[in-house]
């Protein structure tokens, strides 16, 4: 018998500005027995309940809220700020525009949801970087990859594995293929993060980023309660990428 699939934590995303007449919604990506009455009027009550007519913190994770009329879903809310390019307010052309992220997931995957919170905020924070202004956040395939990011990534799961770009971001790997030669392996239940070169003769460069990731993963995402292991070389690695089921990139 066939294991079953486990659904993605998350099932669709909203995306709303506060404009020059109110909360807007201008991207939606929602499951298909929501409708656009129930979408608008969670719109309205979550950035009502922000208090964004008077300003929110940025880049920062709210809930879980409920979703108005529906027992089955909630939502998290995300809030952020962007360039504003459509605008006649001169206080939002200077200092920019109110927006949010209306995360929306199954009522009954709450308890996954609290469990990774802190995750799920700090890959917010990084998904959120490319997003500059209110354009941006009406591209629907902007938007389909971010929520593809956040339904595909490691939450809720013993392990994470995470590769680091060449400026020092950290990207959950979907698969078993990372390009860059150094990746952090986070075993959960031994609080443990493992930085692990994945090809020969890694430089001191990238060793150095991998070193400073980790420290800001601990601290961002697990309170600095893990323990850092750095490991020297592929040999030493061996071991934990077959664990983990990663391809060297010497080896492929």
């Amino acid at each position: 018998m066939e294991e079953k699939v486990k659904e993605p934590l998350f099932a669709g995303l909203v995306v709303s500005v506060m404009g020059d007449a109110g909360p807007q919604m201008i991207c939606s990506i929602a499951p298909p027995d929501l409708d656009e009455i129930t979408l608008l009027n969670m719109n309205v009550q979550g950035m009502t309940l922000l208090g964004l007519a008077d300003g929110v913190p940025e880049n920062k994770l709210h809930g879980p809220v409920p979703v108005p009329t529906s027992d089955k879903y909630q939502s998290l809310v995300y809030s952020f700020i962007v360039e504003a390019k459509v605008t006649k307010d001169e206080r939002m052309q200077t200092f920019g525009v109110d927006s949010v992220l209306f995360i929306l997931f199954k009522a009954n995957r709450l308890r996954e949801i609290l469990g990774s919170y802190g995750i799920i905020e700090s890959l917010l924070s990084r998904l959120v970087q490319n997003i500059k202004t209110e354009n941006d956040l009406a591209d629907f395939e902007k938007m389909r990859e971010i929520l593809d990011s956040l339904r595909y990534a490691s939450f809720g799961l013993k392990s994470r594995i995470l590769e680091i770009t060449e400026d020092g971001e950290l990207k959950e790997i979907v698969g078993a293929t990372p390009s860059t030669p150094v990746i952090l392996i986070v075993d959960v239940d031994k609080h443990v993060i493992f930085v692990a070169p994945v090809e020969d003769n890694v430089s001191h460069y990238y060793r150095s980023i991998g070193a400073k990731s980790a420290m800001k993963l601990n601290l961002k995402d697990y309170k600095n309660a893990f323990k850092i292991e750095a490991l020297s070389n592929i040999n030493e690695a061996r071991p934990l990428l077959e664990k983990f089921k990663i391809t060297p990139i010497s080896y492929r």
